[in-house]
């Protein structure tokens, strides 16, 4: 993963990669949301980076954040499956069991 980087250090793609496959697994958890912010300050209107950026919060315990940009990445595609399935994860790990379903139908 470091050689992809150096080869193709603006690649939001290798920067998702990055931050899921060598930071996160390690709980490098503030690491890995400095990759995917990288990419997202890159590519603001990319809706699939808005949600890398949710799940990265999301495995941070960093709940309302990771809905925030969740919901932003809805905003940028309303039919968004990974937007949908954090907020969903979200919603139910902060006892919000209704709201998690509502988001998991529209999967």
């Amino acid at each position: 993963m470091l050689r992809a980087l150096e080869l193709s250090p603006s690649s939001h793609v290798v920067r998702f990669s990055d931050a899921f496959w060598r930071l996160l697994p390690y709980g490098r958890q503030a690491e890995a949301l400095a990759q995917v912010d990288r990419a997202v300050e890159e590519d603001p209107l990319l809706a699939l980076g808005q949600s890398f950026r949710a799940a990265a919060l999301l495995y941070s315990n960093e709940f309302e954040a990771a809905e925030k940009a969740a919901q932003r990445s809805l905003e940028l595609d309303p039919y968004g499956p990974n937007a949908l399935q954090i907020l969903s994860f979200s919603y139910a790990f902060r006892g919000r069991h209704e709201e998690a379903l509502v988001r998991a139908n529209q999967l």
